[in-house]
């Protein structure tokens, strides 16, 4: 919190009288300072915001902002776990004022919209093949890293054949990720967003990472992308691998038939358009696979 708006909770502090009430009514009117003080003094710095898939790249893709922006790498998020990492209003005011570089899997729901937009910060959606999200979800799971916000994953689930695990992981935890897009795609006449995806991350890192910073007007110079994505690559290969996503395009392909139709089924459900779904890796209409199709 910036002094001007510390000096003006404890300036509240002083002035309101004792008694029953008080701690909400200096909770409102601090609230209202704040705003007030904030248009008098617009925050003048950038925050850079990834919403994301979980396995979608993200760690990789914000390590990357970081490294070229010199932005302090910061969640705007009040918990990890098996939490919905919703965005956090106490964190976005104790970031005011300084540059930040955030990802985290959040849902474009109406108050992560109305928080990011008060706080002026536009967030880029980043998406992956769904079928791909699977099998590296599975991946993730399998190395002990369970307490995802996607889901609850209970003890008798790690006495599952890998079969029975796959179709666990897309009939239980793979509906968050299509409530995730299509709640970006509706929040999208309420705020500025840029759309990624895992597949166009990868395939020219340089252009989707200069394509990120001009969303946000920010400086793309070839040369300082190029030292930040070898900077990043390096890390992605040292001891802290595990964090990160494995850079590989068509996992999904190992599913068995009985997999990709659970997944198709999932999407048929929905009902929503073809170039939402195409996003993730899905060419279909109606929730059936086009003739022919090997998914």
């Amino acid at each position: 919190m910036r002094q001007g708006e510390s000096s003006v909770d404890h300036l509240i502090e002083v002035l309101l009288p004792r008694g029953s009430g008080r701690r909400d009514a200096a909770r409102r009117a601090k609230a209202v300072a704040r705003k007030i003080v904030r248009r008098l003094r617009p925050d003048r710095s950038a925050h850079i915001f990834v919403a994301c898939f979980q396995k979608s790249g993200s760690s990789y893709l914000t390590e990357v902002l970081s490294e070229i922006t010199g932005f302090e790498s910061r969640a705007i998020v009040a918990a990890y776990g098996h939490n919905e990492q919703d965005v956090s209003r106490s964190v976005l005011e104790q970031l005011a004022y300084r540059n930040s570089v955030s990802q985290q899997h959040a849902r474009g729901t109406d108050n992560n919209v109305a928080l990011l937009n008060e706080f002026n910060v536009k967030p880029i959606v980043l998406v992956r093949d769904i079928f791909d999200v699977v099998v590296s979800l599975y991946d993730h799971i399998e190395k002990g890293r369970h307490r995802v916000p996607t889901g609850y994953v209970h003890r008798e689930y790690f006495g599952m054949s890998e079969d029975e695990k796959l179709l666990y992981i897309i009939r239980i935890h793979l509906p968050w990720y299509f409530n995730f897009l299509v709640s970006w795609r509706d929040a999208a006449g309420r705020i500025d967003v840029c759309w990624l995806t895992y597949e166009e991350l990868f395939s020219d890192q340089p252009s989707a990472v200069a394509r990120v910073l001009d969303f946000y007007d920010l400086p793309t110079a070839p040369a300082k992308i190029r030292e930040a994505i070898a900077a990043a690559t390096a890390k992605r290969r040292s001891v802290e691998v595990i964090r990160f996503n494995v850079g590989i395009a068509g996992r999904g392909q190992r599913l068995s038939s009985r997999h990709k139709q659970a997944i198709l089924d999932i999407a048929g459900v929905w009902k929503i358009d073809e170039k939402t779904l195409r996003k993730v890796g899905i060419p279909l209409v109606g929730g059936r696979a086009p003739a022919g199709s090997n998914r």
